[in-house]
């Protein structure tokens, strides 16, 4: 049967070491300048997910087309991989004793303004004069990505770009890779070791468990509405409350045993509305922007969000659930 056309096609991938899957049968389509980011726990397939588009892990059974092609695994080609689709491994590493501006510059690859626009999207301008050992990770991180699309890659596939990295430097590589899509009509495929750093920048979301694809859906559906337990947990705190005490027997909130999934910022404090239930708290914990209260109402144990410093343990609040019941 032939596959309809797509920028990036997976057509029941799989790939196993030594009788423990890595990847389980796996059929997912990517589009072109899709912003498209991969989570899960720790061995959940997104490393080789990533690994096998690269085409630097070939697959034990299916296959993986790009523009159409079947892309050609690391046991029929000397060199692994595909020159329009590059990829960062979270291990990476520059050259000793070079400058940024050495490293990144090709003139046979890349003319002088262009090589000037890279790094401006890359935010490394500042930094072509000093020694890639003088750096540090997120200027490393953003150097070598660079040096990466001076080779003007369709495809860039990032392995955990944000790990070990400080709030400061997640943000400017976040935005050097919104602009790189912007204006280097580049797809992207991240994996994210925190969830929620793919939350504000993704298109869509993939989140994978013992090698397969459980969820893949925009990042305000994965969110609000997760499959289970285990994705809802991966994105926070959330709360599992009696669908017919609140009114959710008929809504889209996905249900387990009668319950359905609430995050805590659903759940308000409403002095003032006498519609509100009135519930009892339990604790009270800092989280720095507000209070995190456990509360109790009619025999369950619930977390919402509230001031800092406005509620404490004993007390009485009145509470109001504000959900999409769509």
């Amino acid at each position: 049967m032939h596959l309809p056309m797509s920028f990036i096609l997976l057509d029941k991938v799989s790939k196993s070491y030594n009788d423990d899957i890595a990847l389980g049968p796996t059929s997912l389509s990517i589009d072109r300048n899709e912003k498209l980011g991969i989570v899960g726990e720790t061995g959940s397939g997104k490393s080789t997910l990533l690994k096998t588009i690269a085409g630097l892990v070939a697959p034990d059974v299916g296959q993986i087309k790009f523009k159409d092609e079947v892309l050609e695994n690391p046991n029929d080609q000397l060199i692994p991989g595909h020159p329009s689709i590059a990829y960062l491994s979270q291990h990476f590493e520059l050259p000793f004793f070079r400058t940024v501006e050495e490293i990144v510059y090709d003139p046979y690859k890349i003319s002088e303004n262009q090589v000037n626009e890279l790094y401006k999207a890359c935010h490394i301008e500042h930094l072509l004069q000093a020694d890639s050992q003088q750096l540090s990770g997120g200027e490393k991180q953003r150097v070598a990505l660079a040096k990466l699309l001076v080779d003007g890659p369709e495809v860039l596939l990032l392995d955990e770009p944000f790990s070990n990295l400080d709030l400061h430097h997640q943000k400017i590589i976040k935005s050097a890779l919104e602009t790189i899509v912007k204006s280097m009509d580049t797809t992207i495929v991240l994996v994210a070791h925190n969830p929620m750093d793919v939350l504000s920048w993704a298109d869509r979301v993939l989140t994978m468990r013992q090698g397969k694809v459980i969820q893949g859906d925009n990042p305000f559906n994965t969110y609000n509405f997760p499959q289970n337990e285990y994705v809802a947990g991966l994105f926070g705190e959330y709360n599992l409350i009696d669908a017919s005490k609140w009114g959710l027997d008929d809504t889209r909130l996905t249900k387990v045993n009668g319950k359905v999934f609430v995050r805590p910022e659903a759940i308000s404090i409403c002095d003032n509305d006498k519609s509100a239930k009135n519930a009892k708290v339990l604790a009270v914990t800092y989280q720095g922007s507000h209070d995190q209260l456990l509360v109790e109402l009619d025999g369950e144990e619930i977390v919402i969000y509230g001031n800092v410093g406005a509620k404490a343990i004993g007390d009485k609040v009145p509470v109001k659930l504000q959900v999409d019941k769509g």
